[in-house]
């Protein structure tokens, strides 16, 4: 937990997380439990996703982004008051609704969600170097009808860390598309799948499954002169009201 109130259970808000690359397309899955959907908001709010149950994901290209101006971030709220999922842009590159070229699919089930994502990499705000991609994964958790939001878990659990992109993870992808990588930065062999070990979800793991090799992982950022106190594994952020 990050920020709000703790979760009550983890049938009251928790989740996973699995990332894959394709081509030249970062693929996300998130699955959720949730016992109470919040507000289903209309596909013309889709915006301030925090006032409703929603997944963001973050990415940071080149993992030196000293504020969001330079990064991607994206947000899916799950199911709206039309019934499918909405996608937003936030605080980034690039903000507003919708989020162009990504593509999203959402299911709910008794006590869950899952949310699913596809992210060109020619939607970055820049090409990615592989041995810094930032990145972060976060649920906000809403049981009321009034677009409040009450907690918000991930993986990098910072207070405010949605704004903080050197206090994200970083991400070791095993192979990176031609599409996304630098001359200074070139492919490395390997299988494509990208398996990373999260503190705050309990786990995100390759598209092969956790039984399956892992091809590359997720840190927690090394120290630095912004990020002195990145979590070791397991850390929690100081929840703020």
């Amino acid at each position: 937990m990050w920020e709000g109130g703790a979760c009550s259970s983890a049938a009251d808000c928790s989740g996973t997380a699995k990332l894959a690359w394709r081509d030249d397309t970062l693929y996300v899955l998130v699955q959720v439990k949730d016992d109470v959907i919040g507000a289903r908001l209309p596909a013309s709010d889709c915006k301030r996703h925090w006032r409703t149950d929603s997944v963001e994901v973050t990415l940071d290209p080149r993992g030196r982004s000293e504020n969001t101006s330079t990064t991607f971030k994206t947000a899916v709220l799950p199911v709206t008051a039309e019934g499918p999922p909405c996608v937003l842009r936030d605080a980034d590159n690039r903000q507003g609704p919708g989020a162009p070229g990504t593509r999203v699919a959402s299911s709910l089930s008794s006590g869950a969600y899952t949310v699913e994502m596809a992210i060109p990499m020619e939607a970055l705000p820049g090409a990615v170097d592989p041995s810094r991609l930032g990145l972060n994964v976060l649920v906000y958790d809403s049981d009321t009808q009034d677009k409040t939001g009450q907690t918000r878990i991930g993986w990098s659990t910072w207070g405010g860390v949605q704004g903080d992109p050197y206090r994200w993870g970083i991400a070791t992808p095993a192979r990176i598309p031609a599409a996304a990588r630098t001359a200074d930065h070139p492919a490395r062999p390997g299988d494509p799948r990208h398996r990373a070990v999260q503190p705050g979800l309990p786990a995100v793991a390759g598209a092969g499954g956790p039984h399956r090799p892992a091809a590359s992982r997720a840190v927690p950022r090394p120290s630095g002169p912004r990020a002195a106190g990145s979590p070791p594994p397991g850390a929690r952020g100081t929840p703020s009201r």
